[in-house]
């Protein structure tokens, strides 16, 4: 949630505050003028923490009122200085040497790739474009990633709200898709390039159609349903984790999806590939 700056705890097995992080277990790190959000957060193999979030400028700041930060600390919890400005760096058009990017957008997630690189995904403000950046392990921008501008799509009916890598690579993203009456669970998948794989959710040998590219999946007819968190198997299959509210009962909602994007059917033995658990 915001607060008035990034926070980081780190706890011993036994629930103690571990004293030789930060200050005595926490440690706190300012960056937007009026407040920050965190997202999401990476241990690298090395034990460098890797925090992706949100800065927040004061009203009347002009373009580039919300930006991300991408914040590195030692295992000690002290920011990295070979990284970005001391440790943190702000995002903003400025960052893709001029090409017109999101001005004002919303962090939603990281992930760090094998060979060290950050992959660090954005959604503006109105919800019409999916912003996905790579920066090396220095924080330098690549910007031979994606498309033109770096990395935007348009994504005028998905909200992103998670993203993970394959093991071939490939990234997946997960939303909250607005179908009209109600939200569903929406997917694409891009390339390692950056660039949309328009095989994602095609039945192997079928022909191609507009839609390909993007898996909708309806979990209950009458349902508004939202995605919380998407990993990866090590063989390929897609969970997906959300819920789901007819308007007066909520469930927690799992689903499974192939390496294609389709339904995994052996999930659970139930033949629809998705669970669900119904809460009170």
């Amino acid at each position: 949630g915001e607060s008035s700056g990034f926070a980081l705890a780190r706890f011993d097995a036994n629930g103690s505050p571990d004293t030789g992080f930060g200050s005595s277990g926490v440690v706190t790190t300012s960056v937007g003028s009026a407040g920050d959000s965190l997202a999401s957060m990476v241990v690298q193999p090395d034990g460098m923490i890797l925090v992706a979030g949100t800065s927040h400028e004061a009203s009347g700041a002009g373009t580039g009122a919300q930006r991300a930060a991408l914040l590195r600390y030692t295992a000690a919890g002290v920011l990295d200085n070979s990284f970005g400005l001391g440790g943190i760096l702000s995002v903003s058009s400025a960052t893709f040497a001029g090409t017109p990017f999101i001005d004002n957008f919303d962090v939603f997630g990281l992930v760090l790739q094998s060979d060290g690189q950050m992959l660090v995904g954005f959604r503006d403000t109105t919800g019409s474009q999916l912003g996905l950046a790579r920066f090396s392990s220095a924080g330098a921008i690549d910007l031979s990633f994606g498309l033109i501008p770096p990395g935007t799509l348009p994504t005028a009916y998905l909200t992103p709200r998670a993203m993970a890598l394959q093991p071939d690579g490939r990234i997946v993203i997960s939303g909250d898709y607005d179908a009209g009456g109600g939200t569903r669970f929406g997917l694409i998948r891009l390339e390692s390039t950056g660039l949309p794989d328009l095989s994602f959710g095609r039945i192997p040998g079928a022909m191609p159609t507009p839609e390909d590219g993007l898996v909708v999946t309806s979990i209950n007819a009458g349902t508004t349903s939202a995605v919380v968190r998407v990993e990866v198997q090590a063989n390929g299959r897609i969970l997906v984790l959300g819920g789901s509210n007819d308007g007066s009962t909520g469930s927690i909602v799992l689903a499974r999806y192939d390496s294609f994007g389709l339904l995994d059917t052996s999930f659970f033995g139930s033949g629809s590939g998705i669970v669900t658990t119904v809460g009170s």
